[in-house]
């Protein structure tokens, strides 16, 4: 049923509460018909909302770079046979990059690889001019990239749930998977060894077990680093606009079936 426009400008109102550092301690949802008794009202809330509404559009409407190639999402249906995608790899590969150079390990290691789902991107990025409001249709979660120290053996448990899904986006990390079920899996350049422990980093919706990586629990540590994935992908856009480069990605062979 369609909510009438004064319940609209209200939790409009709400939200520039809430962004304007106001606690907000409780929200009651009320239905009130706009009747000639409140249209007044009404167009008082409009024209305090409206100064508000046209900083928001302008800021969401700015363009932050230009993107080379478009990056589109993939089908859920389809997820199990494309292994790889444009915009899973520029994703990964940002977010790792960006942890990498802002995390400080208490222990002197650096991250490993990373791992995201493709669930968590919400809508492709189109060829062209990328806005500041597509970045955030394309993260809208407030989720934030943690790293996870993990042991060898769980580490093993995420490579099988890797390549059993064959379509999420990973990076610093390649994959051959071979017809017989067998695989050559190498981190950070160099095989894969289950005796060593391996920092991936995330976000905390999937270190929490989100998207069935229950296994995630088991990690040796927990880190947040103190950055959301949405803020790391406006910061990568902006810093190669910055560098006078678009941006873009390239399909290669972090993960490949060998026939």
């Amino acid at each position: 049923m369609k909510k009438p426009t004064f319940y609209i400008l209200y939790i409009i109102a709400m939200l520039f509460i809430s962004c304007s550092g106001t606690k907000i301690l409780s929200v009651t949802e009320t239905d009130i018909q706009l009747t000639d008794s409140i249209k007044a009202s009404h167009f008082e809330i409009s024209e305090i909302i409206e100064p508000y509404k046209e900083n928001l559009e302008k800021s969401m409407n700015e363009v932050l770079n230009i993107s080379d190639v478009a990056m589109k999402k993939p089908e859920r249906d389809h997820q199990a046979t494309q292994i790889q995608c444009l915009l899973g790899n520029f994703v990964a590969d940002l977010s790792f990059n960006i942890g990498q150079d802002i995390y400080s390990p208490k222990d002197g290691k650096p991250i490993d690889f990373c791992v995201l789902n493709n669930g968590g991107l919400r809508t492709s990025l189109p060829k062209g001019e990328i806005t500041r409001g597509k970045a955030y249709e394309l993260m809208p979660f407030e989720n934030q990239l943690v790293v996870l120290t993990l042991s060898g053996e769980l580490t093993k448990k995420l490579l099988d749930y890797i390549i059993s899904s064959k379509g999420i986006p990973v990076s610093n990390i390649n994959i051959s998977i071979k017809q017989n079920g067998t695989s050559n899996i190498f981190i950070n350049g160099a095989p894969f060894d289950i005796a060593k422990s391996y920092k991936v980093i995330t976000s905390d919706y999937l270190a929490n077990g989100g998207d069935k990586m229950t296994f995630f629990s088991e990690h040796n540590n927990y880190e947040v680093i103190g950055i959301k994935l949405r803020d790391a992908i406006i910061k990568h856009i902006e810093d190669e606009k910055s560098g006078g480069r678009n941006i873009t990605s390239s399909l290669d062979k972090r993960i490949i079936i060998i026939e």
